[in-house]
This record gives structure tokens, C-alpha cells and sequence, in this order.
């Protein structure tokens, strides 16, 4: 694969459909800072969904409206600007090392002490760095067997994070971590706005459902970065339903499918992206959410709608 391929395949990948979910999760995480500025009380929001469902892709979106990390001249030295930032919750995480690891997100190299040390450093780096939002992430870690020490512990630093810095934590896992936040009434008052993002569901080749929009916008982005003279219309009938199928609707399963058949039809380099590409995509990976375990892309028209419809194929 050469260099120009790679270049194609890395523009595609950062091709965002902002669709309603995005557009709902912006929005929640929008609420949560205007709230906690104008009441001067924590109010963070919580996004939820399976994986797949484009989380991760919404709170980047997010953490890039704030812009990127600058330095500015003060009257006592230089500081560095951090808006906003994302931190994950790793496997086995204690507050420490979660603490730790925001202090090096903010650029800090100092991270000897101990714990109590070391979140009164986190609080005032916050307010240096002027931070507007944290994006935490992966917290449905705290779900794992053995875990229920460090899941009271880590609740309780995230609810007196939020107290101390009015610096909304927006949370992201998926859909039993809303489980873990209601189990502390304390935290969970913190968090009155929520959004649960969804897999994209099948409306009949209605062009104006998002599935389909997303898809079409999805296809015109490999005709123009792949720059091909004929391309498949992702969103006509029988590509629409057999990714329906293909993917049970997950974001990440249509992008996986897509990349694929993309990076193909570049390799072909015969200026065409068609269904074959599709079909031999299909057949390079399992998607987990996938309604139909064979190749959907290889069905019939009239099959893949008995499928959709609940009939059975042969």
C-alpha cells in the first residue's frame, strides 16, 4: 500500500456524519457547562451506549469546539492553556493513578506525594490551565469483578473533584454505568443531564432517515477523497439493507465495512468503488452487532427484505 492510499484511507477515517446523535450528545454535554457556570453547582453529564454506537467520536467532537492547548504571558511567567482534555479509566484504576493522570494530561511532570498531595495539585492546575471540561472515559471499568473498592473510591473523588473545581467530568461508558452513578445519590445529583446513544435503526428506504443520510454522506465522501468516476449509492435499496444487516446499525461496524471496501477499491485503482468491493469487505471481518451471520451484500434484493421483514433464507 502506498503513501497516497494511506493518505486517502486516514481522510476518510476523520470524516465525521454529524448525525442527531451526535448532535444530542453536543448538546447534553453543552447543558452540563452552561449549568454548572450559571448556578455555580455541578451538573456533568453522562453518556452511555454500546460500544460502537459513536460515544468516543461525539466527545472529541466536543473536546475540539474548545480548540487546542496554547501558551499564554502572564504577569508571574508563561502558563499553559488546557480548555479541555480526556482522560481514561484504566483496568484497575485507584484515585491516585487517576490523579496522576489528569496532572500529566495538564502537562505536569510532577507527580511524586501522595494522594491528598497530589489532588490539591490536580484542583489548582485545573484553575491554571483554565479547564472547561473533562471527558472521562471507559468508566464502565469500575463494573469488573473485584472492583467494588476502588468503585466507591473512585465515585467519591469524582463527586469532590466536581465540588472543589466546578469543572464538569463528562462521563462516557456504556449503558450499565448509569447503574453506578445511581448507586451514589451524591454523585448522582451531579449528573442530571443524560444521553443513551443508540445503534441506527432500519426505516425502509426512507430518504430522509438518518441510517439512510448517513450513509449517502458516508458514500459521497469516498467518491470525492477516493476520487472515483463511478461509485455505488450506499443508501439505494440493496446496499442500504445488506449494511442494515451487516452491521445490526453500529457506527463502528458500518465504518469497518466501509473502510475496508474503500481501501479495495483504491488497491484496484480501476477509478470505480462498487458492490464488489462491498462484498469482499464483508467477507474480511466479523461485526459483532451484525443481524445475519453470512455475507448480506451477496443476498438478493428480495432476500435480504425477507430477512429484514422476518423471513427465513435458505
Amino acid at each position: 500500500m502506498n503513501d497516497e492510499i494511506k493518505d486517502k484511507l486516514v481522510q476518510f477515517a476523520q470524516f465525521v456524519v454529524n448525525h442527531p446523535e451526535y448532535a444530542d450528545a453536543l448538546s447534553c454535554i453543552a447543558r452540563s457547562i452552561e449549568a454548572t457556570t450559571t448556578r455555580g453547582e455541578p451538573a456533568s453529564a453522562l453518556l452511555t451506549g454500546e460500544p460502537g454506537t459513536g460515544k468516543s467520536t461525539a466527545c472529541k467532537i466536543a473536546l475540539s469546539q474548545f480548540g487546542g492547548r496554547r501558551i499564554v504571558n502572564t504577569e508571574v511567567g508563561t502558563t499553559e492553556i488546557v480548555p479541555a482534555f480526556y482522560c481514561s479509566l484504566q483496568a484497575g484504576a485507584t484515585t491516585k493513578s487517576l490523579t496522576t493522570s489528569m496532572l500529566q494530561e495538564l502537562g505536569s511532570s510532577n507527580v511524586t506525594g501522595n494522594s491528598s498531595a497530589l489532588f490539591k495539585r490536580l484542583v489548582t492546575l485545573l484553575q491554571t490551565c483554565q479547564t472547561k471540561l473533562i471527558v472521562l472515559d471507559e468508566f464502565d471499568n469500575l463494573l469488573r469483578k473485584g472492583a467494588e473498592k476502588s468503585r466507591e473510591q473512585v465515585c467519591d473523588w469524582v463527586r469532590t473533584l466536581l465540588n472543589e473545581t466546578l469543572v464538569p467530568v463528562a462521563i462516557e461508558g456504556i449503558p450499565s454505568c448509569e447503574e453506578i452513578i445511581n448507586a451514589h445519590p451524591q454523585l448522582s445529583r451531579r449528573y442530571p443531564y443524560r444521553h443513551k446513544m443508540n445503534h441506527f435503526s432500519y426505516a425502509a428506504l426512507d430518504p430522509a432517515s438518518v441510517f439512510s443520510k448517513t450513509l449517502r454522506a458516508l458514500g459521497g465522501a469516498i467518491k470525492k477523497i477516493g476520487g472515483f468516476d463511478k461509485c455505488i449509492s450506499l443508501n439505494t435499496e440493496q446496499p442500504l439493507k445488506a449494511m442494515y444487516l451487516s452491521t445490526g446499525g453500529n457506527m463502528n461496524g458500518i465504518r469497518q465495512i466501509l473502510n475496508d471496501a474503500f481501501r479495495l477499491a483504491l488497491l484496484r485503482n480501476n477509478g470505480s468503488f462498487e458492490l464488489i468491493d462491498l462484498i469482499s469487505a464483508a467477507d474480511l471481518s466479523v461485526i459483532p452487532t451484525a443481524l445475519y451471520r453470512g455475507n448480506a451484500f451477496r443476498l438478493t434484493d428480495e432476500s435480504l427484505t425477507k430477512i429484514i421483514s422476518g423471513g427465513k433464507v435458505k
